[in-house]
């Protein structure tokens, strides 16, 4: 026999596709294994690579096939932009992380309707510059309503290129209007339909913006290369151009900006002509605008491009979870496939010994037991690669917005194949060397082919890792060190691992008191740890991860249910207005309370609460300092956060004020009845009532007064502070949300402020209130009949508490226990059909002296429920430190509110489920009827 290494691999490669072969019950077993995560893998990968919006995509989308390039209106401070228009700051910043000190600045109608002409000649005279305009509107028809973004422009060949239709055609005068396929679908419309198209409460501005009706005249055709995304959500002819501007205008006053997500307010251009080449888009910067050129490689490295290299490290960072999950992936294979490659070694013994006395060395014969994982590593992720893209392609044909645009990552998916391969030659390497080992001794020096049962160093070594690993995670927890966290986890997994050939050695020692199919199966796994370890280790791996996400999941639905902020009692409508309009007239609580009865007729009185007003530019804010608090903790402006509630921004609650004013008459309609017992009395007393653990025991708080912006600029700055101890009492509503403290009008007159009616909240007895209710409300609040009277008022309600999260953890919990259940039978199966094939001998010999011929399913089942009750044990105890621990980190963050929660009854139904039917299918796919065997071999 040739020992070069041509000749080994050629012998090996041949030798294992026959053994492939000769074996096909084991070789299947084998295939699919290797097949499972090779094909998770490679969707995984083309779902990925499929859900980037890819450049070609990006053009095509926002440019189309006539145009050279699009501009992007930001605000009127340059800018800096990367290649591909995706990030963007101002100029004077240094990274894409940092935020603009500048506060916004009023920007009328009339220079809005001056940028196309600035942007004009910004590109110099080769460029046609077609305007197009983006409003945030909720699209109605008939009850189904969706949130969208509303596209006005003109007719030219760049702008008929980009929305081209594939059903009917293009508005051809005002009021008419195209939709995407994806909002048609959700609408329910079709060409010839009307719908209606009104002010987004989510994106508001100081402009009234009536009602508008449209027909739909086609339905857009997806962006070229996709089947879900489409240059605009609806499109229309520009027709108001005043009112365009107006809503522009005060958008970029109100926000500082304008964004370029969807459903946001945009000013954008379309440029056909000249190119828009790299000097161009910097000129373009500069005067606040940004650009996605034709002409721009967003691959190269240009001259004064924004620095992205924060978002090439998140990039990193989420590729080396990917990594890490699919590394686990492979050792979860590695693990399950091993044994069955042992016991090909065993049977192969005497191929083996052949080979042997005719010259071949170790080398060559352990290439020879990695031959076959090697040609069923090759097969099987030839099939897992196509199965993945094949999954993708499916989901792609059947579902529109499946995926973004396809893209097959061919390099990845090979890397992925070659993964497959080596899964399974590292499953065949332990046992290629232990034959290997073994055959190139002489048959007289070689040692009895018995298992040692007596536990390594290993296992001890196991013991003291767990332990330590145990401890490092509880003091990573306590301290809130993710990095100690991750060593520690990481530590007890492995030493769990380690230490199951001392507890399986353990089990079998005191099973001598257990039945004989038990005492049996607990010593033939104590005998043959090369394919029992593996299988248990499989198991721990598999139950341990699960169990740890299933705690956490639930841990933070938990949290998200109590912790949320407190905004408005179930059922309760609220109205106000901003510090930029006049406050709220007996005309217009009227209006107020007339729009809640149109939905409402029942509702109840109307309530209206006061905000202090210092002068025509501050707000009075403030909040109560807590008695005690960590000075690590981050509280928000002008929001107090004691030690009993997470440390969140709540800023945009229901109502923009962190104090309001009230003199006892409104509090119970503002934070419901019963809530705060004796509020009320204290107002009317003169005392604030303020957040849980900020009354000293005097019976003050002690206030630390600031001033807001009555335009809501955070930013802007202010010289304004005081401090002063006001008589209070505590409720538990306070501080939650919006509202961190509610003062009486004498309080608010010590810091020299006036008080302006600017909130109304009507309770309407309904249980609770839904968005169309509120649109309903809202538009009809904003058309008073006393039309001097007309501001801008927001309405709201409280969504409720977010119940659905305790509903979705459930459901999150039965997939990774299912995963997880999966793995279990699929590690106990192997492991027991290659011990049942294994122990025939035995199982012989017994029946020769009278076993029972049911003996061989008990044996079965036995052996099936050790390795599962086994691994199960370990790994939910396992999984439970991990997940506590897990908790208790985000606890360090969040505050007490979060708690650890185990779905005990989920994890023990799931158990018994599982182990049930790992012994039940054991000992049903087992035949009772003993094989005969050759009494010589």
């Amino acid at each position: 026999m040739a020992n070069s290494r041509r000749g080994r691999w050629h012998v090996a490669l041949r030798y294992g596709a026959r053994q492939a072969r000769r074996s096909r019950g084991r070789s299947a077993l084998i295939v699919v294994m290797v097949i499972l995560p090779v094909a998770v893998a490679a969707f995984a990968a083309v779902m990925i690579s499929s859900q980037q919006v890819t450049w070609n995509t990006t053009l095509a989308r926002d440019i189309g096939p006539e145009a050279t390039a699009r501009v992007h209106y930001v605000s009127g401070v340059a800018v800096r932009q990367s290649a591909d228009a995706k990030y963007d700051y101002p100029a004077g910043t240094d990274t894409g992380q940092a935020q603009d000190d500048s506060s916004p600045v009023a920007v009328t109608a009339d220079a809005v309707r001056a940028l196309p002409a600035k942007i004009s000649a910004t590109l110099g005279s080769g460029a046609d510059v077609t305007s197009i305009y983006r409003f945030p509107r909720r699209l109605t028809a008939g009850d189904a309503s969706v949130d969208g973004e509303l596209t006005a422009t003109t007719w030219t060949t760049a702008t008929r290129a980009l929305y081209a239709v594939k059903q009917g055609e293009l508005p051809s005068v005002p009021g008419q209007i195209a939709l995407s396929g994806e909002i048609a679908d959700r609408l329910g419309i079709v060409s010839g339909q009307t719908i209606t198209a009104v002010a987004s409460q989510t994106f508001g501005t100081s402009v009234n913006v009536p009602d508008a009706t449209y027909t739909v005249t086609g339905i857009l055709s997806p962006t070229a290369g996709t089947r879900s995304v489409y240059p605009a959500d609806a499109v229309t002819l520009s027709a108001d151009a005043a009112q365009a501007a107006q809503e522009i205008a005060s958008a970029l006053t109100t926000q500082g900006q304008l964004y370029q997500g969807s459903g946001q307010y945009g000013l954008d251009w379309l440029v056909a002509g000249a190119p828009v080449d790299w000097g161009s888009v910097r000129a373009l910067n500069e005067v606040g605008a940004t650009a996605v050129s034709r002409a721009v490689d967003p691959a190269a490295t240009l001259p004064g491009e924004a620095d992205t290299s924060w978002q090439d490290q998140q990039t990193h960072t989420e590729q080396l979870w990917v990594l890490l999950i699919l590394a686990i992936g492979l050792a979860q294979a590695i693990l399950m496939v091993g044994p069955a490659f042992a016991v090909g070694a065993q049977r192969a013994e005497r191929d083996l010994l052949t080979m042997a006395v005719n010259g071949a060395d170790r080398r060559t014969l352990t290439a020879v037991t990695l031959g076959g994982g090697v040609v069923l590593g090759a097969v099987a992720s030839l099939i897992g690669v196509a199965l993945g893209v094949a999954g993708v392609l499916i989901g792609w044909a059947f579902a529109p917005g499946f995926v973004t645009n396809l893209v097959i990552p061919s390099q990845l998916l090979v890397v992925i194949a070659i993964a497959g391969i080596v899964m399974a030659a590292a499953a065949a390497w332990i046992p290629a060397m232990t034959a290997a080992r073994r055959m190139s001794v002489a048959p007289s020096e070689r040692p009895l082919k018995t298992a040692r049962s007596r536990p390594s160093v290993l296992s001890w070594l196991g013991i003291a890792l767990a332990a330590a690993g145990a401890g490092a995670t509880s003091v990573g927890a306590v301290m809130a060190s993710r990095y100690l966290l991750i060593i520690g986890v990481a530590a007890l997994e492995v030493g769990l691992i380690m230490m199951i050939s001392l507890i399986i050695t353990a089990i079998a020692t005191v099973a001598r008191r257990l039945p004989t199919a038990l005492r049996y199966a607990a010593r033939d796994a104590a005998r043959h740890m090369a394919r029992t370890v593996p299988a248990v280790a499989a198991i721990v791996a598999a139950t341990a991860s699960m169990t740890a996400v299933a705690i956490h999941q639930h841990s933070m639905a938990r949290f998200e249910v109590v912790a949320r902020p407190w905004a408005l009692p179930a059922g309760t409508i609220a109205a106000f207005v901003d510090g930029t309009e006049p406050p709220l007239s007996d005309s217009n609580i009227a209006t107020i309370a007339d729009a809640v009865r149109g939905q409402f007729p029942d509702a109840g009185a109307t309530h209206a609460l006061g905000i202090a007003m210092l002068d025509d530019q501050w707000q009075l804010a403030g909040w109560a300092t807590p008695l005690s608090y960590d000075d690590d903790t981050s509280y928000p402006l002008g929001y107090s956060f004691v030690t009993s509630r997470p440390a969140v921004d709540n800023y945009f609650g229901p109502i923009p004020t962190s104090i309001a004013v009230d003199d006892g008459s409104s509090f119970d309609a503002l934070a419901g009845e019963g809530e705060c017992p004796g509020a009320a009395a204290a107002l009317r007393s003169g005392k604030a009532v303020v957040p849980v653990g900020t009354v000293s025991p005097n019976g003050t708080a002690s206030f630390t007064w600031s001033a807001n912006s009555r335009s809501g600029d955070l930013n802007a700055p202010s010289d304004f502070e005081a401090e002063s101890d006001v008589p209070a009492v505590e409720c538990d509503a306070m501080g939650r949300g919006s509202v961190s403290a509610v003062i009486p009008p004498a309080v608010a007159k010590s810091q020299g402020a006036s008080v302006e009616r600017r909130i109304v909240v009507v309770q309407t007895g309904a249980a609770a209130v839904t968005s169309s209710q509120v649109e309903a409300i809202a538009r009809a609040a904003r058309s008073p009949a006393n039309a001097g009277d007309a501001v801008d008022i927001t309405v709201t309600a409280d969504p409720g508490p977010n119940a659905s999260a305790d509903d979705e953890a459930v459901k999150g919990t039965w997939i990774m226990l299912g995963i997880a259940a999966a793995l279990v039978l699929a590690s106990a199966w192997i492991s027991t059909s290659l011990s049942i094939s294994e122990s025939r001998p035995d199982l012989a010999t017994m029946a020769a002296v009278g076993a029972s011929p049911r003996l061989r399913r008990r044996v079965a089942a036995g052996q099936a429920g050790f390795i599962a009750v086994t691994g199960s044990v370990l790994g939910s105890a396992g999984g439970i430190i991990l997940g506590v621990a897990l908790t208790l980190a985000d606890r360090a963050q969040y505050g007490p509110l979060m708690t650890v929660v185990i779905p005990w009854w989920q994890l023990g139904l799931a158990a018994a489920v599982v182990l049930a039917t790992v012994i039940v299918l054991a000992a049903a796919l087992t035949r009772s009827r003993m094989e005969m065997v050759r009494r010589i071999e």
